[in-house]
């Protein structure tokens, strides 16, 4: 783990392949993971932008999973319920923020707080590496994901381009940047219900002029080599420059 920048916020992080970044890609785990499950999806993104710096942050809060899921607006995916491999070690668990609500319009609240944190992250890593939004994009999955477009939405300059995978939009306005947006999920999803996606995609098409919707059969609630290749190509058109 690389050492922690504003926030505390630690990472991982995968360097150009040759010279000086001339992109920052920023991808966001899941819900009850930890930065390394990005790896893949670093490497699909590496093979189509050489030149771009990666990090993979780590959500800042220790996954905490309530004893019950009653009265809660999202549940524990049930694989991290019956998950005892490695990976589901509380001390590599992480969350970036409680699902002990019982609204979306509760969950917002914290929501904002934790993309706050992470647009700090992205701001020094761009100063520091001398590029500007124009020259980033954001990427989450599934808590990662409604993360990863909360922070762009509410960046006063957009980013260049932005990823929902497989998550939710937990309502909102005025927000501050319309960047392009990718919103993916899976039709085999086996978290969420096909609707709750398709009025995901609805009500973000409501905000966001330039949005391209991806359901891909087969995908369950995680990402997968198809879902992988979408996602990075979509970010290689929006941040390669022209010749």
């Amino acid at each position: 783990m690389q050492a922690s920048l504003r926030k505390r916020l630690e990472y991982l992080q995968r360097s150009p392949q040759s010279g000086p970044a001339e992109q920052v890609v920023v991808l966001l785990h899941g819900y009850g993971r930890n930065a390394a499950l990005m790896q893949k999806m670093a490497d699909e993104v590496a093979a189509r932008l050489p030149r771009a710096l990666i990090v993979m942050p780590q959500a800042p809060e220790i996954f905490e999973a309530p004893a019950s899921d009653e009265g809660n607006a999202l549940k524990v995916p049930r694989q991290l319920r019956v998950d005892d491999s490695d990976e589901g070690d509380n001390g590599l668990r992480r969350q970036w923020f409680s699902i002990r609500a019982a609204t979306f319009d509760e969950m917002r609240h914290q929501l904002m707080q934790v993309a706050q944190q992470v647009n700090e992250f992205l701001s020094e890593v761009l100063d520091q590496n001398g590029l500007s939004e124009s020259d980033a994009a954001l990427m989450g999955f599934s808590q990662g994901g409604a993360v990863a477009l909360y922070t762009a939405y509410y960046r006063p300059t957009p980013v260049k381009c932005v990823v929902g995978h497989s998550t939710l939009f937990m309502g909102g306005h005025h927000f501050l940047s319309q960047p392009p947006t990718l919103y993916v999920y899976g039709l085999d999803d086996e978290e969420f219900a096909r609707p709750h996606f398709e009025d995901a995609a609805r009500q973000l098409s409501v905000h966001i002029p330039d949005i391209t919707v991806k359901a891909l059969a087969g995908l369950r609630h995680t990402t997968n080599a198809q879902s992988r290749a979408v996602v990075a190509d979509y970010m290689a058109r929006h941040l390669k420059q022209p010749l």
